[in-house]
């Protein structure tokens, strides 16, 4: 009996020591907001320092995209995919998945932060795009084929990104 109250006793103790960590996190966060030294901030920057080599090969191979044609393009894509668009650049695979995805519906209201390349390769490419509720950032990440210069989006990912606070 003993042994089990000091097993509930540890469990509660980590539960509550965990939400106060993430409380303390998000505080944090809260306070060096716009400091360029939140996590959000360096997240950003580390990200675009990665995409500076893979933007370059890519608009090298494509003359015809400027970085803000690219990166407004796939902003537009991330707006169909919200409102669940099928487009001729979506995959079967991604209509699919985007009229079953419940995630899209939450981010349909979120803010625009930036869209990065995350990496080129010939016929392949990579792109993020984020998108913040204030509290939390959430990144769309999608996986694309380029087939005669036309870009047909495989897959896409959401996932939770960086905390900026309360």
């Amino acid at each position: 009996m003993i042994f089990l109250i000091f097993i509930l006793f540890l469990v509660a103790l980590l539960f509550i020591s965990t939400k106060v960590g993430n409380l303390k996190h998000r505080a944090t966060q809260h306070v060096l907001r716009n400091s360029g030294i939140s996590s959000s901030e360096i997240s950003a920057g580390f990200s675009s320092n990665i995409e500076k080599m893979h933007l370059e090969k890519f608009l090298r191979d494509f003359p015809n995209f400027t970085e803000d044609s690219l990166k407004n393009s796939f902003k537009q894509y991330s707006i169909h995919l919200f409102n669940k668009n099928p487009i001729n650049e979506f995959s079967q695979n991604v209509n699919e998945k985007m009229q079953k995805d419940s995630k899209l519906d939450k981010m349909q209201n979120m803010e625009f932060k930036r869209t990065t390349v995350d990496y080129y390769s010939s016929s392949r490419l990579n792109i993020t795009v984020v998108y913040s509720d204030n509290r939390d950032e959430y990144e769309l990440f999608f996986d694309c084929t380029i087939v005669e210069n036309q870009f047909k989006i495989t897959n896409y990912k959401i996932s939770k990104g960086a905390v900026l606070g309360f």
